[in-house]
């Protein structure tokens, strides 16, 4: 649990970081800043182990990869392979948060 808290936290910054790397349109650059202060606060908030951040980490991450092919925001390739990489990175570690926390103490003790 704690190190995919850390995978959401480390990839809010990037995106925080890749939102003035681009030398793209206005929209792109908010885009990316937005998604990345979300995605480092449901990161962070994520070791208290509450439920929202994981869900917010899987939609956020969806959306990554639903806009990387948005004709509005599609600046070239690297943000293509940017939000595509982020987006399936984010929600399979906000998916793997859920399945964890789904999955009751006592099963889990006894299968590991």
């Amino acid at each position: 649990m704690r190190n995919l808290a850390w995978v959401v936290g480390i990839l809010g910054i990037w995106m925080i970081v890749a939102a003035f790397l681009t030398f793209a349109s206005a929209t792109v650059m908010w885009h990316n800043l937005i998604i990345g202060l979300v995605v480092g606060i449901a990161g962070y908030n994520m070791i208290e182990k509450l439920q929202w951040q994981s869900w917010v980490s899987m939609i956020v991450g969806l959306w990554l990869v639903i806009s990387a092919f948005m004709p509005e925001m599609r600046i070239g390739e690297a943000f293509l392979w940017n939000a595509l990489i982020t987006g399936i990175l984010l929600a399979v570690s906000g998916f793997g948060t859920i399945a964890e926390k789904g999955v009751p103490k006592e099963v889990k003790a006894q299968t590991g």
